[in-house]
């Protein structure tokens, strides 16, 4: 077969298990002759293509942020897609890789006829290509995608502390729950992540297939010389609240006051900041002054430095409070030497208390006190004893050749079978409605857009009916309505030149009442359209917008809403699909938005929307509770050719709590999500205290990038630029 992986940490990339494991499997499935090409990220020292083993694998590797960044998070000079560096500077930088791995993979999908794709759920890389397929932008050719459980951001977030409701860590959950409902297959390489993802509603994966980590190449043979019973105790991993670290900080300094003769060690970087202390700063204040001549920081080392590490150590300790299947935890067993874990995670699958290691009752700093205790107490020949036990079962369960059958196998049984779930809007973004039932559209439609200009009755909408006249698919009609409050007002005139426009003379007392009779004298048409688009004066559809967004409605049966990149053609508006719950408390749906007419079902349903300005919002919303899917083209297909014209992008407490209102029976089932995106005071606060060192860090970048050009244009031009 021919495989194609996708991987932005790949080595010497800084990154972690998920570059690793990347690594791994690739050379594996290379040595087994199978052609593997990967995907990763262009850093210092590497080239655009690479061909190893005699070319069975090959690596391409796309630009995305600057290596060796010390002042803020830079592009790569490399990076010169606009796309992609508008996506870079958004609120979620990694996004920017997706895009270009996305497109790469479609190039390579066509020319090296790729069988079978895998990616990590981690930052999402295969996002685009997943969306872009769904909608049937993607290539003809269509293998089936799977998707690596590694460590989804939302668990990560949760178990660092961190606030998830910052745009970084949402959006990347968003993207990440997309791919991982989108992909024909589940694998996690431990069966503790496994029942967590599966229990998800919002996925409805069918099953998830567990497949272990192989073991390092450097671990594969041999006799290793066990634990050292007088050698440290080592941690090796970064130092990450998630990894444990600030309770085996507290566990290990108040063993070292009882145990005098006991070593510990860190191996990893140290990524315990906050933004008012430095993690050097936080880790003395969990190790006294009066102990801490026996506790070692080594910082990040190369994996033959690890290696030489951890065979002098007397144990190695995994004390997450939350993992999937660390390699830390496969690479010290497998060279001879226990571990000591907590149960909170894949660890338990190769961690036997007494046997192989020893596992604590919890991940508290009293926990790994009592277990570290129970290690320390245990004799010369038991730790032996331990050591080669751990070796046996790691070195089988983990056994290379074995992992590659299981790979070789699953991906076989896909291929034959043929791509299914990534062809569709995944089920994250088609929630079911009270029947259990996901609605379809019906029959009888017209396979085109019918467009109402809101307008008030005094202006007209020169530039946007010009804007519908230039489209490459004409609307099947186009319907100007006025709103006056007053209700004296003449209607306005029509454009002239722009081609046929229907213009109703009756003047509606609001925005409202004018979108919902251009609606339903929409949906009187025989046949109606299959979509409707409400746009005002000031907005600019592209050439494309009409034809890209009739093409959605016509294959996706299940999408009741198509929303699209629109904004400034130098900053275009990205956001993710519109989807519940997010929906509910900020508008990620475009201006422009064009609805599927039967999603609309009867107009006198639809409660009065009480915010003016927000009526398209409100509309959008509509459609979403009713259980249809709402996508995002990862394209821009609108302009806006006023700022005023913006304010219905914008999250209003006020719009917030009338959809809460209007539509309580049908968004009630996500009151608990809705609790937690609503918070405000605390979250606020922490969320501007927490990320103001970012924005410093940034004017600094731009501060010296000014001081390099002033030297160089003389510092008045310099200045200029500062301020523009």
């Amino acid at each position: 077969m021919r495989h194609l992986l996708l991987c932005r940490e790949l080595p010497p990339v800084s990154g972690g298990g998920i570059g690793a494991y990347t690594t791994r499997i690739a050379e594996l499935l290379a040595e087994r002759g199978e052609t593997v090409h990967i995907i990763s990220q262009l850093w210092n020292g590497t080239q655009a293509l690479e061909r190893r083993l005699d070319g069975r694998l090959v690596i391409h590797r796309v630009p995305c942020e600057r290596p060796g960044r010390t002042l803020g998070r830079r592009p790569h000079r490399a990076l010169r897609d606009a796309t992609a560096r508008v996506l870079f500077e958004s609120a979620y930088y990694p996004q920017a890789f997706a895009w270009s791995a996305g497109l790469l993979a479609e190039r390579l999908v066509e020319d090296e006829g790729i069988d079978v794709i895998e990616a990590p759920e981690y930052e999402a890389p295969l996002y685009f290509f997943q969306l872009r397929r769904a909608l049937g932008l993607g290539p003809s050719r269509e293998p089936p995608c799977v998707i690596h459980l590694h460590s989804p951001t939302e668990i990560i977030a949760r178990s660092n502390d961190w606030d998830l409701g910052h745009p970084y860590f949402l959006t990347a959950k968003r993207l990440e729950d997309f791919s991982m409902s989108a992909a024909d297959a589940l694998i996690c390489p431990s069966h503790y992540l496994a029942d967590e993802i599966a229990a998800r509603a919002d996925l409805r994966c069918e099953d998830v297939h567990v497949i272990h980590y192989p073991a390092p190449q450097w671990t594969s043979t041999g006799q290793e010389p066990g634990p050292n019973a007088t050698g440290p105790v080592v941690h090796v991993g970064r130092l990450e609240r998630r990894k444990g670290s600030i309770e085996w900080l507290d566990a290990a300094a108040a063993a070292a006051r009882t145990r005098p003769d006991v070593r510990f060690d860190f191996v990893g970087r140290p990524v315990l900041d906050t933004d008012w202390r430095s993690g050097e700063e936080v880790v003395e204040d969990h190790v006294p002054s009066d102990v801490r001549s026996r506790f070692r920081f080594h910082g990040q080392k190369s994996p033959a430095e690890v290696r030489a590490i951890l065979r002098g150590a007397r144990l190695a300790v995994v004390p997450s409070r939350w993992d999937n299947f660390p390699n830390t935890c496969v690479e010290a067993m497998s060279l001879g030497v226990p571990v000591l874990a907590t149960p909170n995670g894949g660890m338990a699958q190769l961690v036997e208390d007494g046997r192989t290691g020893w596992l604590s009752e919890g991940a508290s700093a009293a926990d790994l006190y009592a277990a570290l205790m129970r290690a320390l107490d245990t004799p010369e020949a038991e730790l032996a004893s331990l050591g080669r036990a751990a070796s046996e079962t790691a070195r089988e369960r983990c056994d290379p050749q074995h992992i590659v059958d299981a790979h070789l196998e699953l991906k076989s049984a896909l291929v034959q079978a043929g791509a299914g779930r990534s062809l569709r809007t995944p089920p994250v973004l088609r929630p079911r409605d009270h029947d259990g039932a996901t609605p379809a559209a019906p029959s009888g439609t017209a396979p085109g857009i019918g467009v109402v200009v809101v307008s008030p009755a005094r202006a007209g909408a020169p530039r946007c009916l010009a804007a519908l006249a230039a489209q490459t698919v004409f609307p099947v009609a186009t319907l100007v309505v006025r709103h006056d409050p007053a209700g004296s007002a003449a209607p306005g005139p029509a454009a002239a030149g722009v081609g046929r426009v229907d213009e109703s003379t009756e003047v509606h007392p609001d925005r409202w009442s004018a979108i919902r009779a251009g609606l339903a004298a929409i949906g009187r048409m025989d046949p109606p359209p299959v979509g409707v688009a409400v746009l005002d004066e000031h907005d600019l559809p592209l050439p494309t917008y009409v034809e890209r967004c009739r093409d959605v409605l016509v294959r996706c049966p299940e999408v009741g809403l198509v929303s699209f990149w629109e904004g400034p053609a130098e900053r275009p508006w990205v956001r993710p699909c519109p989807a519940r719950p997010y929906q509910w408390a900020w508008n990620d749906a475009a201006a422009a938005s064009v609805v599927r007419v039967a999603a609309l079902g009867s107009l006198e349903s639809l409660p009065a929307c009480e915010e003016p300005l927000y009526e398209r919002w409100f509309l959008a919303n509509a459609v979403i509770s009713r259980g249809w899917a709402g996508v995002t083209l990862p394209e821009r297909l609108a302009a806006r050719s006023h700022l005023e014209g913006w304010v219905d992008r914008q999250d209003s407490s006020r719009m917030a709590r009338a959809v809460l209102r209007s539509l309580a029976s049908e968004i009630g089932e996500d009151a608990p999500d809705l609790l937690l995106l609503t918070r405000s005071g605390t979250a606020g606060t922490l969320r501007a205290r927490r990320f103001r060192p970012r924005a410093l860090s940034e004017l600094a970048a731009l501060l010296a990038s000014q001081w390099r050009q002033a030297a160089r244009w003389g510092w008045r031009r310099a200045l200029r630029r500062l301020r523009g």
